[in-house]
């Protein structure tokens, strides 16, 4: 699979939130970086949170559970909760986020979706 998405798109990104070394939050980082072959442009705008080193990042996001991927592109917040195990549902999820952002003008902001407070 090619890149085909936007080289540089303001406010658009995944933020994933792990809890620490937890298996379960390792193996949702491997299926989240296999998912992402072939859209390097999105995989740049990945950002991985562990709620330990950043509670507060988590909080003002809003997270309920680890691990959480949030992807945001300006105007949408999408989340998949829990296991990203599944592959297909993780690529659905994923396409859909992809096949919106043709729909949508991403706005300025952190790619992350996150504030700053635990930099």
């Amino acid at each position: 699979m090619t890149d085909t998405g936007p080289k540089a798109t303001a406010g658009v990104g995944l933020t994933l939130f792990i809890g620490g070394a937890h298996p379960t939050s390792a193996r949702a980082a491997e299926a989240l970086q296999a998912a992402l072959e072939g859209h390097e442009w999105l995989r740049a705008n990945l950002r991985v949170i562990d709620v330990f080193d950043e509670p507060r990042s988590a909080l003002g996001a809003g997270v309920v559970a680890t691990p959480s991927l949030l992807a945001v592109d300006g105007q949408r917040r999408l989340w998949m909760i829990g296991n990203l195990e599944d592959r297909a549902e993780l690529a659905n999820f994923l396409k859909g986020f992809l096949d919106g952002l043709g729909k949508k003008t991403a706005g300025a902001g952190d790619p992350g979706g996150v504030p700053d407070g635990d930099r």
